[in-house]
């Protein structure tokens, strides 16, 4: 039946949710409150709120002209998602003042009365299923369903997430908070370390520990020491899982990026104005006890020495390597040089979370941790037992640090598969180059802080080999030396490498992987100067130089520095102070043929006063609809990118003042 319900509001939206994966990017956020599901459009509108937020039904005129009049005083409506009771209420009349102060019945372990209560966050996503009825059991009882989608969370979450908001993706992950509602548990932080660490579209990177979702700008022990935290690339990670899903395939991953995954989901659950969950990094580690890696069984099986995939030689990738579990003593075992995890306070002290190995769900205080997850023989470490050198770390030796600093966040205009540039750029000349080869993905393009100015990430599934998916990430620099400091940071920072006789010292292989092969390479004659990485996971250098070849033949011949497209004024239609819960657009302005050329953008926000929530292309330019939440004075940084990884930025003052 038609639902007999007009609409449903909440009284407040706590922090504001957007959806990376829509072109245009959606944001949803209100400073007042918000009508969350309509009859009128039947759609739901997403909200992030806290335990104290109240609802409000409404019943449209015919409801309140028929169906109510077949009922008998008192009335009682009552709501379920599923099995879990959401809403109940009993009320006199269909405009009682009751209706506008609904709250939510606790969820439980059992969906019903009776079990435990679930620890936040909430996930109420999906139908509800609405009951209406009279007081006299022979009345009739009406049934309708609305759909609705709304997440409760701590009522103090970590800043970054105010400021840049919580992406749906996060949120929406069937295998984190929807799985939570239906688990058992009632720990959130147990539960989602042990999801994370359970995620079968992950893996430990067994090749040499490479990073690949946080960056930072200078080494993390001076960072944590100076309490400067890290760029998480949150929506990078998210897109990787979307693509996973479509190439089914795995993504490798570090202890840097686990913790940074760790430490955001974990944060959902927890209120940071009570509980404090913060990152460690311990260098020098040492050698592993055996434990268990992220994503890595035995392969082939062993069930006869190995039947628990037990490891205490993390990085058995290398060829000529030794087994994932070797004897204790074996001279090329290799071993963490350093380790980076999360903590969660504890009454006085602060407990161990890690789904890189383990895991450790919070059950371990940091001085066990040490004591157990180490294999602290001093004989290991003895040169002729040691021909790495690895050192054996202590409690000294963890410097501890804030952890996530911001989400590095970029948006593209143009969707995947749009023509309409006709391969006038890098970007659409290198999907053109390997149309016939297979998929080739569109880019995450992002502009974070640090050394390198824009950055490219490409997944291609190659039509040859089901098995195989091929990285590339091309790193844009405006100075031209630091793409050859950052490749042979590389280059010494893993062995292996293999210069490339035919080219020259800017370019390596290394096929030391057991089955998979990376190749590097970079150039300071072009503008912007890049450095490109390739990696394989199942073909050698033999599969890997033709597709580099065609790869660096795009770059150079792109790259020129002939194509770029300044941004122009960026102007507010507002002079002056702007008030809390008005908006103020900031109007990028552009040739026609720049803004058909600019492919997409970057907003840093560095502070809560104000919030993006969309971006309009028009043939004059950018328009940037920002809304005004907290008094303050901030400044916005919009960065335009184009097809050619050229970056021009812009810096706008905004002073917020209240009403």
């Amino acid at each position: 039946m038609e639902p007999f319900i007009q609409t449903i509001s909440v009284s407040k939206v706590t922090y504001p949710l957007y959806d990376h994966i829509a072109n245009p990017i959606e944001y949803y956020f209100s400073l007042n409150s918000q009508y969350i599901w309509d009859k009128d459009t039947k759609k739901s509108f997403p909200v992030a709120i806290s335990n104290v937020t109240t609802f409000a039904i409404a019943f449209p005129p015919t409801v309140v002209a028929k169906e109510f009049l077949s009922l008998k005083a008192p009335f009682s409506i009552a709501a379920k998602l599923g099995t879990m009771a959401v809403f109940s209420k009993t009320f006199s009349q269909p405009t009682d003042p009751e209706l506008s102060k609904l709250v939510l019945q606790h969820p439980t372990t059992t969906g019903v009365p009776g079990g435990a209560t679930k620890d936040l966050p909430w996930c109420y996503w999906g139908e509800l299923d609405w009951e209406l009825k009279g007081s006299d059991p022979k009345d009739p009882i009406f049934n309708c369903k609305t759909q609705v989608e709304f997440y409760v969370l701590p009522a103090t979450l970590p800043e970054y997430f105010d400021t840049s908001g919580i992406p749906l993706a996060l949120l929406r992950e069937t295998h984190y908070l929807s799985a939570w509602m239906k688990d058992p548990e009632t720990d959130w932080i147990k539960f989602v370390t042990n999801a994370l660490y359970s995620d079968s579209r992950l893996e430990y990177e067994i090749y040499n520990g490479s990073s690949k979702y946080v960056s930072s700008r200078g080494s993390f022990r001076d960072l944590f020491t100076n309490n400067i935290g890290l760029d998480f690339w949150l929506d990078l990670w998210l897109s990787d899982l979307k693509g996973v899903v479509l190439q089914k395939a795995k993504h490798t991953v570090n202890c840097y990026d686990l913790a940074a995954i760790c430490q955001a989901l974990v944060s959902l659950g927890v209120d940071s104005s009570t509980q404090i969950v913060r990152m460690k990094y311990m260098d020098p580690y040492g050698f592993i006890n055996p434990t268990n890696l992220i994503g890595r069984k035995e392969d082939p099986p062993n069930p006869m020495t190995n039947p628990k995939n037990l490891c205490n030689n993390p990085f058995y990738g290398k060829v000529n390597g030794l087994p994932m579990l070797c004897g204790e003593d074996e001279v090329k075992r290799s071993a963490f040089s350093n380790h980076m995890f999360v903590t969660i306070s504890k009454g006085n002290g602060h407990n161990v979370l890690d789904a890189c190995c383990g895991p450790q769900l919070g059950d371990v205080t940091l001085e066990d941790y040490v004591n157990q997850a180490i294999d602290s023989r001093a004989s290991r470490y003895q040169q002729n037992n040691n021909p790495l050198n690895y050192k054996l770390g202590d409690a000294s030796d963890i410097t501890d640090g804030q952890g996530i600093a911001q989400l590095v966040t970029s948006r593209c205009f143009e969707k995947e598969g749009d023509t309409s540039q006709s391969a006038l750029s890098l970007l659409d000349k290198l999907a053109k180059e390997f149309e016939n080869d297979g998929k080739w993905y569109q880019p995450y393009l992002s502009t974070p802080q640090g050394n390198w100015q824009i950055t490219a990430t490409w997944t291609f599934k190659p039509n040859n080999n089901l098995g195989e998916i091929i990285t590339v990430n091309v790193f844009g620099y405006s100075y031209y030396a630091h793409a050859p400091i950052e490749y042979d940071r590389r280059k010494n920072a893993i062995q292996g490498w293999v210069p490339n006789a035919a080219v020259g010292d800017d370019d390596a292989f290394n096929d030391t992987n057991v089955t998979g092969s990376s190749r590097m390479f970079y150039s300071t004659t072009t503008n912007p100067c890049y450095l490109c990485t390739i990696d394989t996971r199942v073909g050698k250098a033999s599969t890997i130089v033709d597709f580099g070849n065609r790869i660096k033949s795009v770059l150079n011949n792109s790259l020129t520095g002939q194509s770029h497209h300044s941004l122009g004024l960026v102007t507010a239609n507002s002079k002056g102070p702007i008030k809390v819960g008005s908006s103020v657009t900031l109007s990028a302005q552009g040739s026609p043929d720049a803004v058909k050329y600019w492919r997409g953008f970057n907003i840093r926000i560095p502070r809560s006063n104000v919030l993006f929530t969309k971006c309009d292309v028009n043939t004059n330019g950018v328009d940037f609809h920002i809304l005004a939440r907290k008094a303050g004075f901030v400044t916005i940084v919009i960065s335009m990118f184009g097809g050619n990884l050229e970056v021009s930025e812009r810096y706008i003052n905004l002073q917020v003042i209240n009403p």
